[in-house]
C-alpha cells in the first residue's frame, strides 16, 4: 500500500510483480493515514476530513461499520 503526499487516494501494488494493482479513491481530503488489518482483513484510512473509511482487503469495496 502506498501513500501519496497531499492525495485522496491510496495504491495498492502487487508485491510479487511491483504492478499496481489498484487505485482507490478514498476520501475528499488527503489521507493522514492508512493501516492494514489483518485479522479483519480490513484497510482502515484516516483523512483531514475528519472521517475513518475502512475497505475490504479482498475487493477494496468501502465497508460499513
Amino acid at each position: 500500500m502506498v501513500l501519496e503526499k497531499d492525495s485522496c487516494k491510496f495504491k495498492i501494488y502487487n508485491a510479487n510483480t511491483g504492478k499496481l494493482q489498484t487505485e482507490i479513491k478514498a476520501h475528499k481530503s488527503p489521507i493522514l493515514s492508512a493501516e492494514f488489518i489483518p485479522d479483519l482483513g480490513l484497510i482502515a484510512t484516516s483523512s483531514n476530513d475528519l472521517t475513518i473509511n475502512f475497505w475490504e482487503n479482498q475487493n477494496f469495496a468501502l465497508k460499513q461499520v
